[in-house]
């Protein structure tokens, strides 16, 4: 893992570009519309041309981010190591609205209409409102440990 970012001919294996990040990576990417959005150890959310590798939009977080991103209608949702979590408009990269839980997420959100879904390390499953981020239920599990894989 050397925090490098690398896209590669599908076919040949050769290298078309690639993005330096300050750490290693533990997010996978998620595509939309061109772009891939991926989350960095060194505290950054990242959109990435997938033709030209040029950095469209970035974010500084106040964490390192472990979450795959979720996209849901033009959305992107993503959590933090400190709890923080953010809903980005993915065409250019504005927060739409955060919410801190106090609580690292390192699982990736579950997203629809009526809920943002997540796990967090202390606070257990999060449901939250997609459209303002208010939280609709928190709910701790007494074998909770950070990790949750969500489905709605």
């Amino acid at each position: 893992m050397d925090g490098t970012i690398y896209a590669l001919n599908k076919y040949s294996g050769k290298l078309l570009w690639k993005v330096n990040t300050e750490n290693w990576i533990i997010s996978s990417p998620a595509y939309f519309e061109g772009t891939i959005i991926i989350g960095t150890r060194d505290k950054r959310i990242l959109a990435i041309d997938i033709n030209t590798g040029n950095i469209k939009w970035e974010i500084y977080t106040l964490a390192p981010i472990h979450a795959t991103p979720a996209i849901y209608k033009c959305n992107v949702y993503i959590g933090d190591l400190r709890g923080n979590f953010y809903s980005i408009r993915a065409y250019d990269g504005t927060i739409c609205w955060s919410i801190k839980i106090n609580s690292p997420i390192f699982s990736s959100a579950a997203v629809n209409d009526k809920i943002v879904a997540f796990g967090s390390k202390y606070k257990g499953l999060i449901l939250l409102n997609p459209e303002n981020g208010f939280i609709i239920k928190s709910n701790t599990f007494r074998l909770c440990n950070s990790c949750f894989t969500i489905v709605i």
